[in-house]
């Protein structure tokens, strides 16, 4: 009795402090709720106005944002024989291959972030680990690689700058600095999602993603108070997603604390009932409301990061350059059209393959030999058909 009394005047508090602003009639709503006999999955009295509030709050924390500049970093983690096993997922070639990499490894993280909501684009700088897996060669080159990913608002670009790059990038002839994407491939990683959910934008389960769009209003049907629970000494509402794709038991979990201006601590990623991945927010006071001041992230085998941010910047002038990437001559690109090596200075997006008379590698002049051959062969056949006939009317 005396445990039930202390939760039902901890819920209430709880209660409370979601209802500062709206009043005796959510207050009065929310205390009814926590007097139920318990969550379940049903809907409550006051999880309307709840969840309500935490929508209010989420759009706040993306309307009060123009542009934002992050600067982030810490150290991640990959057990051993991680890269072999995603290897052997994609191709049955690596099937045979010994863990990669042979031990656990430990790596530095490195994260600078433009946003800018007004105009929908987003520049990355990342340090991070990858395996270097090369389907074509049969090759698997763990490594720690600096990318640069660009969206201008319409396509996106990957770049990885030649002087970060210099060690594996002298190691493959086939190197390419740059390649284009429309419509952009997943922008952020789940390293550094956290950052999206810091300024109330939801991705998932809204048919688009950042940076396509950045301020996205949350649908309040994919979204249902599940429970109340604690984090870290406070007090939080559980929020999860409907359901994703064809799986009744895969979703999303929300961890907001009410206290925080609808901060989200906790976002957990359930696969088929189970936990797949992990992230967790800190939060430190900023400017009359609460931002970050470290993620965590943990996933599925035993992947792990985290990041302290080391500065962060709203609402200043972002120089249009950021969203650009510049080509210069001898730079290998890929675009729609194909692979090819740029000749002259320009933006990436506006490369252009060099003209087939300046262009004729080996291929291609095999391809040229190819047809030369044929036709000068037609010429002969046709040739020894002419006289034949000649020969034939004389006769």
């Amino acid at each position: 009795m005396i445990i039930m009394c202390c939760t039902i005047t901890r819920n209430v508090f709880f209660a409370s402090s979601l209802c500062a602003k709206r009043g005796r009639a959510c207050l009065f709503a929310a205390i009814l709720s926590v007097l139920g006999f318990g969550r379940g999955t049903a809907a409550q009295p006051g999880d309307a106005d709840v969840l309500r509030q935490i929508l209010a709050q989420w759009q706040a924390r993306q309307d009060m944002v123009k542009t934002a500049v992050w600067e982030a970093e810490g150290v991640g983690f990959r057990r051993r024989g991680v890269c072999s096993q995603v290897a052997a997922m994609q191709s049955s070639a690596f099937s045979d291959t010994g863990p990669v990499p042979a031990e656990d490894v430990r790596f530095d993280l490195q994260l600078r972030l433009w946003l800018d909501f007004e105009h929908n684009r987003a520049r990355k700088e990342w340090v991070y680990y990858s395996c270097g897996i090369d389907l074509e060669q049969g090759r698997i080159e763990p490594r720690s690689e600096y990318v640069v990913q660009v969206y201008d608002g319409s396509a996106c670009i990957w770049y990885y700058p030649a002087s970060h790059n210099s060690a594996w990038r002298a190691r493959d002839p086939n190197f390419i600095d740059a390649f284009t994407k429309v419509p952009p491939r997943p922008f952020f990683d789940p390293e550094n999602e956290g950052v999206l959910l810091a300024h109330g934008v939801l991705a998932h389960g809204s048919g688009v993603r950042p940076p396509q769009q950045f301020r996205i209003a949350v649908d309040p049907t994919l979204l249902s108070v599940h429970a109340a629970a604690m984090h870290e000494g406070r007090e939080c509402v559980v929020l999860r997603t409907s359901a994703l794709r064809t799986y009744s038991d895969t979703f999303y979990e929300y961890w907001v604390d009410p206290g925080r201006d609808a901060a989200i601590v906790r976002e957990v990623y359930y696969s088929r009932g189970r936990p797949y991945c992990t992230t967790v927010i800190q939060y430190a006071p900023f400017d009359g409301t609460w931002m970050p001041s470290a993620f965590s992230y943990a996933g599925r085998n035993d992947d792990a990061a985290q990041l302290h941010v080391k500065a962060l910047r709203l609402n200043e002038h972002l120089d249009p350059d950021l969203f650009r990437v510049r080509a210069v001559a001898g730079m290998r690109v890929q675009t729609p059209e194909g692979v090819f090596v740029v000749d002259r200075e320009t933006d990436v997006l506006a490369a252009q393959p060099p003209a087939r008379s300046k262009t004729l590698g080996r291929r291609s002049l095999l391809t040229y030999a190819l047809w030369a051959t044929v036709i000068v062969g037609l010429c002969l056949a046709l040739r020894f058909l002419v006289a034949r006939l000649r020969r034939t009317v004389i006769c």
